[in-house]
């Protein structure tokens, strides 16, 4: 029945990398290795993929693949190899046969949903096929999302097939993000008015393009709290946040939490892991 209408796992698991660690296969059906600290290279038909935190590798393997661990910073994984009627379609969807690399939009979801389903197979409670098929919709859901929203993929290319004027203002807010920005300045880039361009962009994206530009600069500001020693100021000078108050007033916005609570969520996870 699992297998007829379900996500359904074949094995699942976490594993701390090796320096030297490298594995190379096929395998049924496909697998999420999902990156906690380190960094990792997925090759898949023939292009090599950089893992790092925060960051998923879902693949095909049927398809001959390998995985390895950066041998200066070897990664910590959660896993899971898993099938169902809808696995190829997600895949196909989130366009992994350009990219397999996905961004978990909710670090602290994501590794919540991977714990949560080491323990349902650990009691194997009644009905525990069912949630473990909900939790990886969940896993996979998010990361639809995510791509749907515009962000930037792993590769420095963009996620979706947007119309040519869309990818323009997209690359205009990533190379200039920093600065501040106004949509009148990028509707006179793409030789638009500003309320035609407004629509056409909210059309495409699904988001304003005010609500994209937060988005894109809340996401480097993450990597930057979870990379770096910066104060929260500097932190929201270098992503073109005005102020550091209007900095957290957007993150609490965006994100259901402050910087300074995502910061030491990310640490605790550090720590729990040492």
């Amino acid at each position: 029945m699992a297998k007829t209408f379900l996500f359904y796992v074949q094995d699942l698991g976490w594993f701390e990398c090796r320096p030297d660690y490298r594995i190379r296969r096929t395998f049924f059906p496909y697998s999420i290795r999902y990156v906690i600290r380190g960094k990792g290279y997925g090759v898949w038909r023939g292009k090599t993929y950089e893992v790092g935190p925060n960051q998923m590798l879902f693949l095909d393997l049927t398809e001959e693949h390998e995985f390895y661990a950066d041998p200066d910073d070897p990664c910590k994984i959660y896993w899971v190899r898993f099938g169902g009627m809808q696995t190829a379609d997600y895949h196909r969807l989130l366009e992994c046969d350009k990219n397999p690399v996905l961004i978990a939009r909710n670090a602290r979801l994501t590794r919540q949903l991977f714990e949560e389903l080491f323990a349902l197979f650990e009691e194997c409670t009644p009905g525990f096929e069912v949630m473990a098929s909900s939790h990886i919709t969940r896993i996979l859901t998010d990361a639809t999302i995510t791509h749907m929203e515009g962000n930037e993929s792993p590769d420095g290319g963009a996620s979706l097939q947007y119309p040519e004027t869309v990818h323009q203002a997209i690359r205009y807010i990533k190379d200039r993000h920093q600065e501040a920005i106004k949509i009148e300045d990028i509707a006179s880039y793409v030789h638009l008015s500003p309320s035609y361009f407004s629509r056409l962009f909210k059309r495409a994206t699904g988001c304003t393009i005010t609500e994209y530009l937060i988005k894109y600069r809340l996401r480097i500001a993450k990597e930057l709290l979870a990379g770096t020693e910066g104060s929260l100021g500097e932190i929201a000078q270098t992503t073109g946040f005005c102020s550091q108050s209007y900095f957290s007033k957007m993150f609490r916005q965006f994100e259901d939490m402050t910087p300074f609570e995502y910061r030491q969520s990310i640490r605790m996870d550090l720590a729990f892991q040492t």
